[in-house]
């Protein structure tokens, strides 16, 4: 994101979609989000279960943006619950469905 930006290309929105990235402060989030003209979107399921395991054994219990809400508070940063849709899954094709969603409820 940043080389776009130093190159004057710019992201309108960003998507996460089954996440595998930490979801702490530690990735400065609130300066990710505002790196994009419209919002960072983390659509997180928590019953991935690849997720849930990794993070279990890699990461001593922290867990992903694509399991559970960023903890920063950001106005460009929208925390999408997509459980629901999504399911016991960590299958990319599946977590695409969630994407009508987000255009259903006016967020993309």
């Amino acid at each position: 994101m940043e080389t776009w930006v130093e190159n004057q290309h710019f992201l309108q929105d960003v998507i996460l979609l089954t996440g595998a990235i930490r979801r702490d402060s530690s990735k400065d989030w609130g300066y990710v989000a505002s790196k994009v003209r419209g919002y960072l979107i983390n659509v997180y399921n928590n019953d991935d279960p690849t997720l849930k395991k990794y993070f279990k054994l890699a990461e001593a219990g922290n867990n992903a943006c694509g399991r559970k809400p960023i903890k920063e508070y950001h106005p460009k940063i929208i925390n999408e619950d997509g459980t629901y849709l999504i399911g016991k899954t960590h299958k990319v094709s599946t977590a695409l469905n969630y994407l009508p969603e987000l255009v259903r409820k006016g967020l993309w």
